[in-house]
């Protein structure tokens, strides 16, 4: 192991912030001319502005993604493989009655929809990777449709279950 003969520190500025610093060392004295020095900092500073890009689209993405679910009118949610509760509906909650002054559980949806076999049917659908669909059930004063479906990516590779409760109650209402 030999001394450090020479080094310099490149910043990685991500919004706006420090948040790392490469160390470049040698043990080579005066290897790093400003010419060398020069072009390793634009090339920080461009991976610094793509990452500031990239950090603002996931950003809106997420803040789209957010209201696309906030507005859908019926409940729904999402799990992964392992059964972690990834993403729910504000229309949820509200339908079952769920508490949301607390971290909201899978175990919550699967206590409030016991009766009607859900957690059963998540469990089908996690390994058929195929949709199914519940009798339509009642909650409350509404008659509620509900209908597991697999998520997976765009390779195919199975993600988890996403779960939609739909109000049907004025459709029934008119059928009878």
């Amino acid at each position: 192991s030999r001394a450090i003969g020479s080094f310099f520190n490149l910043p990685v500025i991500f919004n706006g912030k420090v948040a790392a610093l490469i160390n470049v060392s040698s043990p080579y004295r005066n290897i790093y001319t400003e010419e060398r020095t020069a072009i390793l900092y634009r090339i920080t500073k461009l991976a610094s502005e793509a990452l500031t890009r990239l950090r603002k689209i996931i950003h809106d993405e997420q803040r789209r993604m957010e209201a696309m679910i906030d507005s859908f009118p019926g409940g729904l949610f999402m799990i992964d493989l392992e059964e972690r509760l990834l993403v729910y509906s504000p229309a949820l909650t509200e339908l079952l009655g769920l508490d949301t002054s607390s971290q909201l559980w899978l175990g919550d949806i699967i206590e409030k929809t016991a009766d009607f076999g859900l957690h059963d049917v998540l469990k089908k659908v996690q390994k058929t990777m195929q949709p199914e669909t519940l009798p339509d059930i009642t909650i409350g004063k509404q008659t509620v449709n509900i209908i597991a479906s697999p998520v997976t990516s765009d390779d195919g590779t199975d993600i988890g279950t996403v779960v939609f409760f739909s109000d049907v109650t004025a459709q029934k209402e008119l059928e009878q």
